[in-house]
């Protein structure tokens, strides 16, 4: 997944598992398709997705003490 051309996370599907490789380290969990992996790979990525807005107040908080 790129966001802004910058690789945020890798995700790979495979008939028995899916893994996605972030920048803290890799998940992963088992699969009973290629379909279901990349369904659970983008629900594991979702996560990230979700904590995005908080990290851009934290690094709004550091810019104004620097």
């Amino acid at each position: 997944m790129r966001l802004d051309g910058i690789c945020i996370a890798r995700l790979h599907a495979r008939a028995d598992a899916w893994q996605v490789e972030g920048l803290d380290g890799i998940k992963a969990g088992p699969a009973a398709s290629v379909g279901h992996a990349r369904r659970a790979a983008l629900q594991a990525l979702q996560a990230l997705a979700d904590i995005l807005p908080r990290l851009e107040v934290q690094v709004q908080q550091a810019l104004r003490t620097t």
